[in-house]
């Protein structure tokens, strides 16, 4: 016969199970929150998955051709106006830049943190819960090259990176309102992220998408034929340039290819493909 060894707890005074009342609901709301927002990530996935092939790169395209046309017809001007100079200007990849590797520091904290919440430090199984917590929230931050969150992870961590191990109500009571201070980051920060997908551009298109099937439309498809309509009307305006640009000599051409940032040896961008 085997018996088990369990840390005996005596049962907890009035203070004290009202506060593990309340931790007991916080990870409730926090698990349900959590289970909202990854169904709205996934669900924004998918959408992309559908939107991207179909108008995302199509778009990025055409607002590639737009600058491109801008560009042009604004050295075509200043050649008209007799303003047209060779831009000396040092390309901005060639200028001498101060090195910047935020990175670095990322990850520089999320190792020193690292070091010392990993749950194998932790003696029993409380202790391991709560570095699991924060080796995880660390985790999502350093994925996230979130570098204000690793860094209050890491002072929160410093200011009480011990807790009382006992079994007495008082030391129970100090771990238990650690557990509600940190449900209640957690539910913060997963509250901003829900926000955060529901402002974004494409949870905003997903929702017209959603309308438009209401009502028997296919949003993607009309957004595809709209971006192709003008991507057409894009090569026009490309005729237009290189119709233009034939008034004018080799070198003032190459210029103006030059300054909009055009291969000068190379005919203005090719139009889109058609389909």
């Amino acid at each position: 016969m085997t018996l088990a060894l369990v840390r005996y707890e005596p049962p907890p005074t009035k203070a004290l199970a009202g506060r593990l009342t309340v931790l007991a609901e916080l990870r409730d709301r926090l698990a349900e929150m959590e289970g909202e927002r990854d169904r709205l990530r996934q669900e924004l996935r998918n959408f992309e998955k559908r939107f991207r092939p179909a108008v995302g790169s199509r778009y990025n395209q055409l607002e590639e051709r737009r600058e491109q046309i801008r560009r042009v017809w604004a050295e075509v001007n200043r050649a008209r106006t007799g303003a047209l100079k060779a831009d000396t200007k040092t390309p901005p990849d060639e200028i001498p830049q101060k090195a910047f590797k935020p990175e670095d520091e990322i990850r520089r904290l999320f190792r020193s943190l690292a070091r010392k919440i990993h749950p194998d430090l932790a003696d029993d199984f409380e202790e391991r819960r709560r570095r699991h917590e924060f080796m995880s929230e660390a985790t999502r931050a350093y994925r996230a090259s979130d570098q204000r969150r690793l860094q209050w992870l890491h002072e929160h961590w410093e200011a009480a990176p011990d807790l009382p191990r006992g079994v007495d109500a008082a030391s129970r009571l100090v771990r238990t309102n650690q557990h509600i201070a940190w449900a209640r980051y957690r539910l913060r920060e997963v509250n901003a992220e829900i926000a955060e997908f529901g402002a974004s551009s494409t949870m905003r298109l997903m929702q017209q998408a959603s309308a438009a099937r209401s009502d028997g439309r296919n949003l993607v498809a009309e957004m595809r034929n709209q971006v192709i309509k003008e991507l057409k009307e894009a090569e026009l305006d490309l005729e237009r340039v290189e119709a233009v640009l034939g008034d004018f000599d080799d070198e003032t051409v190459r210029i103006i290819r030059s300054n909009a940032g055009l291969d000068s040896a190379s005919a203005v961008p090719p139009a889109a493909p058609r389909g």
